[in-house]
């Protein structure tokens, strides 16, 4: 059917808000989209049934239904909407179309437009919006976790002039980035969460927090050894590389060895990515010597001849 002129689709749109939209039958909203559609927000589906034409269709314009979520109210994932159509669950998804969803999608839009543009601080004001709605309609969805993720990296590359400061934006990120890590341990998107779990142990390792960063690295090392060997690749070395490095820098040099050697034994010691490994590995060996001449020293008497 033809669209029409963008007057005409209009005038449809005014006479089906001064028709329809009466919160007392259902329908709060009606807001026009893109490609002659129009965003229908009800509080009750069967407010669907309660216009003259088929329930996708208004005059040539298509009608794409969401739930009306009030404001400060936030479901949970699931929520059962009471009402006989068939799409009565409550569950917003990344592409739903309800105008409050197209609205949140906007704004992480506009913040990554900025922030290539290097304009900071204004898409950190649109992500705060979107992350805002987001944790209201969406909060275990990917756009919920890249956005946390989008935040993560602008705290970490804001300015700082002082080491505190620096020091302060790393923890700022970090703390984004567990916001997005326990979207994806809630919404169980292991694929993520493996390498992004990796990531943020680098980042802790950056701050000097050896511990954090070993349990973040132990836990992406976990769900990586958890794939079908087939699935294994160059970011499984890493894995265990970064694991084996926090046992080195801890000075727990006995399981940062077990660590490289469970990775041989697993991915194999003569692959382009083990070389990471068998640097690890050296620099195990050479704490070992470190450590062995340490004792030498101690057990000398010292008017014996000197270690050379």
């Amino acid at each position: 059917m033809s669209q029409g002129t963008p007057n005409d689709f209009q005038a449809k749109v005014e006479e089906f808000r001064r028709l329809y939209v009466k919160p007392e039958i259902g329908i709060v909203s009606a807001d026009p989209m893109d490609g002659n559609k129009l965003s229908v927000s009800v509080s009750d589906w069967s407010a669907m049934g309660k216009i003259p034409q088929p329930s996708s269709e208004y005059r040539g314009i298509t009608l794409v239904w969401g739930f009306h979520v009030p404001d400060g109210v936030a479901l949970a994932p699931g929520f059962q909407v009471q009402g006989p159509a068939p799409a009565a669950r409550r569950n917003h998804s990344d592409e739903c179309t309800c105008s409050n969803c197209m609205k949140a999608n906007q704004h992480l839009a506009k913040a990554k437009t900025l922030s290539q543009a290097n304009k900071n601080a204004q898409a950190r004001r649109q992500l705060t919006t979107a992350i805002n709605m987001l944790e209201k309609l969406r909060p275990l969805g990917e756009n919920m976790a890249g956005a946390y993720v989008s935040m993560c990296f602008l705290a970490f590359g804001a300015s700082a002039r002082t080491k505190a400061k620096r020091r302060q934006n790393m923890l700022d990120a970090a703390a984004w980035y567990e916001k997005a890590i326990k979207v994806w341990e809630q919404n169980g998107n292991t694929e993520s969460l493996g390498g992004n779990l990796t990531n943020l142990g680098s980042l802790y390792f950056r701050m000097g927090d050896l511990e954090t960063s070993l349990a973040r690295n132990l836990r992406g090392l976990e769900l990586e050894k958890a794939k079908s060997k087939e699935t294994l690749d160059d970011e499984s070395f890493n894995s265990f590389n970064h694991v084996a490095g926090c046992y080195l820098a801890l000075g727990r040099l006995d399981e940062a060895e077990a660590t490289v050697r469970d990775c041989f034994a697993l991915l194999g010691d003569n692959k382009p990515s083990s070389g990471y490994l068998w640097n690890t590995l050296a620099e195990i060996t050479k704490a070992r010597a470190e450590q062995y001449r340490k004792r030498a020293e101690e057990l000398v008497p010292p008017n014996s001849c000197s270690i050379g």
